[in-house]
């Protein structure tokens, strides 16, 4: 039995495919198998582009630094 291969997509080619699926508002699956997509792959491309995206280039906000200064008053005289 022969095994259907899809064929490979260049980035060219995927880029304007994750744009239809934005304006399509169908789950991922239904849109991969209206096109005959693999859907891992098409995941793969589309956290690709979302990374690759100029407003996501400068986000260096992922994580905050935090600084804890001690306010604990210390009046022990060391006596009882």
């Amino acid at each position: 039995m022969a095994e259907h291969k899809k064929p490979r997509l260049s980035a060219e080619q995927w880029g304007p495919l994750i744009d239809a699926y934005r304006q399509s508002l169908i789950k991922a699956d239904e849109f991969c198998s209206t096109r005959d997509l693999a859907l891992g792959t098409f995941r793969k491309w589309r956290y690709q582009d979302r990374t690759a995206r100029p407003e996501n280039k400068n986000n260096k906000e992922r994580f905050s630094p935090i600084f804890v200064e001690d306010q604990s008053v210390s009046n022990h005289t060391g006596t009882i």
